[in-house]
């Protein structure tokens, strides 16, 4: 797909930009006793196994003469191995923070809150019986509550740095199954920057990408590229589209950012993508004061 240089030189690609170019920071506040107590809430819905040893017993047939190998199974027998007293218990805190710090991005708390937790933990058996299942659902648990509250309470400013049009390559490969083709003059509508956009759903960004090619109110849209990504305390976030649109004859001309998703109801979307989608709304409505929102098709654009 070749980049249309023109497009990025016009009016209405240089005032999009303009708007939603600006990188930003953030900041969070954990409230340490809350996240202590929302753990605990949910710690007694953990259920962990002692460890169990399984021994099998089988031979080995080997003919002379031939390469080949049976294996036969004489007998098996499964049996729960008691902890208490016969082996040292590990340090759990530490196990805790390893298994946070391997979350992708990492994810930190400090020990005396996890000590909090553990220390609060309504069965307390449950952590000798098996430390490392415990502490394995335990972060599940922290990773949940603790992304919900530096969500919640994210703060965005601009750091200063924005994102160059430079960076859009002059060329991009993609599967022509993945195409949608981005004909000018085709239609009275607007056109991608690229003369195709890559789409990566064939139920929801192929139709709208196609009635943006089609609607004539849209002047000029870009599918945002990946490295345009709004930082959240949960990984990059890489918006959908951002478009250049008329809605009529005397009319302000609209410069918006879309994400485009199955459904508009973020209840219904995986948690992270609704966390991600929450932060997006920080990012350009509350500190860039861009028009952005979820929608499910064109109909909902504005």
């Amino acid at each position: 797909l070749k980049l249309r240089k023109n497009h990025l030189l016009k009016p209405e690609f240089q005032e999009l930009w303009e708007r939603i170019k600006h990188r930003t920071r953030y900041s969070v506040v954990v409230d340490s006793p809350k996240l202590v107590a929302d753990v605990v809430a949910e710690m007694a819905n953990i259920k962990v196994r002692r460890p169990r040893i399984v021994v099998q017993v089988a031979g080995v047939s080997a003919k002379n003469g031939e390469d080949m190998f049976e294996a036969i199974r004489f007998a098996d027998a499964s049996v729960a191995i008691d902890l208490e007293g016969r082996f040292p218990i590990p340090n759990v805190v530490s196990i805790i923070e390893n298994l946070m710090e391997a979350t992708s991005p990492p994810m930190r708390i400090g020990r005396k809150t996890v000590l909090a937790i553990l220390k609060a933990a309504p069965d307390p058996k449950s952590v000798l019986d098996n430390p490392h299942e415990f502490a394995a659902a335990l972060v599940g648990i922290i990773k949940t509550k603790l992304a919900d509250q530096l969500v919640g309470g994210i703060q965005y400013e601009r750091d200063g740095t924005w994102y160059e049009q430079t960076q859009f390559d002059d060329l991009i490969e993609a599967f022509a199954a993945n195409v949608v083709k981005s004909e000018a003059n085709t239609y009275a509508g607007g056109t991608h920057v690229y003369d195709g956009v890559v789409v990566d759903s064939e139920t929801i960004e192929r139709p709208f990408a196609e009635a943006l090619e089609r609607d004539a109110r849209v002047k000029l849209y870009v599918k945002l590229p990946g490295w345009f990504q709004v930082r959240t305390p949960i990984g990059g976030y890489n918006p959908d589209w951002a478009i250049v649109m008329d809605t009529g004859e005397g009319q302000d001309r609209l410069y918006l950012v879309r994400e485009t998703k199955g459904t508009s109801t973020l209840a219904d979307l995986r948690p992270d993508e609704r966390r991600k989608i929450e932060c997006g709304n920080k990012h350009f409505v509350d500190t860039l004061g861009q028009d952005y929102k979820v929608i499910t098709n064109i109909s909902q654009i504005l």
